[in-house]
This record gives C-alpha cells, sequence and structure tokens, in this order.
C-alpha cells in the first residue's frame, strides 16, 4: 500500500523533475502488470463520489527509474515490469485515457511505493505546449489544402495582372 509522503515539498519537487525529464528525454516509465496491461493501484488520498478509492498509474522519469525496477520486484507483487513508453504514446493515449476515466497518475514514487498522485489534467498542462500539433487529417486537412491552393493561384492572377499593366 502507498504511505504518504512526510515532506510534501519532495513530491513537487519530483513533480517538476518528472516533467523537466519527460519532456527533455521523450520517454516516460510505466509499471505493466504479467499480460502486458498497465499496473494500477488504489489511491491513499483521492475518492470518487461513492467513496471508492481512484485508480492510480504510477510513472517514472528516467531519474527515478532504479526506484521504479525496485517498486517492481519488491513492493507490488510477482511479475511487474517497467517499459519505456514514449512521451508521444503517454500524451495522446494514457493521459487522454486517464482523463476519460477518472484515474491518477502517481509520479516518480520512491523505492518504497511512495509518492504524489496528479490529475492527468494538470500532467497534460505542463506537457502540451512542448508536443507537436497533430497532423490534420480527413476533411479538414482537405479544406486547408484547398484553402491554400485559392490563395496561391489569387497570389499568382494578382502578380500576374501586375506584370501585365506594367
Amino acid at each position: 500500500m502507498q504511505m504518504k509522503f512526510k515532506n510534501e515539498q519532495d513530491g513537487i519537487d519530483r513533480a517538476k523533475k518528472f516533467y523537466m525529464e519527460v519532456i527533455e528525454t521523450r520517454t516516460v516509465y510505466c509499471m505493466y502488470e504479467p499480460r502486458d496491461n498497465l499496473a494500477k493501484f488504489e489511491s491513499i488520498k483521492h475518492y470518487d463520489a461513492e467513496d471508492i478509492p481512484l485508480a492510480v498509474f504510477p510513472v517514472w522519469s528516467k531519474t527515478y527509474l532504479p526506484y521504479a525496477r525496485h517498486c517492481a520486484i519488491c513492493c507490488y507483487g510477482e511479475g511487474l515490469t517497467i517499459k519505456e513508453m514514449s512521451l508521444d504514446e503517454f500524451y495522446r493515449s494514457l493521459l487522454p485515457f486517464a482523463i476519460e476515466n477518472g484515474c491518477l497518475l502517481g509520479i516518480n514514487w520512491d523505492q518504497l511505493g511512495i509518492g504524489s498522485e496528479v490529475d492527468p489534467k494538470y500532467i497534460y498542462s505542463q506537457i502540451d505546449p512542448h508536443m507537436a500539433p497533430k497532423e490534420s487529417k480527413g476533411l479538414f486537412k482537405s479544406l486547408k489544402l484547398f484553402w491554400g491552393t485559392i490563395i496561391i493561384v489569387k497570389i499568382g492572377l494578382i502578380l500576374f495582372n501586375l506584370y501585365n499593366n506594367s
């Protein structure tokens, strides 16, 4: 069971380190169960309206990777492993999933599984400015191409008229 930080500042420092490091390395480390499902645990601080603990997915940055491995082996049972997840996958898959399902993320827990439980919306807001925009698809992409072509043709006609009138 995850315990509360004795020093709340340590949790804040670990969260800041997480954001800086995952943006720099473009990698997040996640705990997986034997069947390749992300491991999740019950929150010790946050509950839903029916007083049921929220689910927490623990994640680590590179500096805390030894803690992650120790947690997987010693704290939470057999068969757990730590695997890399690209920042892009984390940003486009895990964070939206956690937000939609009311889950939290455990940030850089220590070797005993002690750490902060953070709202994924906040993590998303910290990472979002550092992510490349999604490529447009479908109708929107076609409309952008269409209007882009119209603008180029208009500029060409204006230049042609200016050249012929001079």
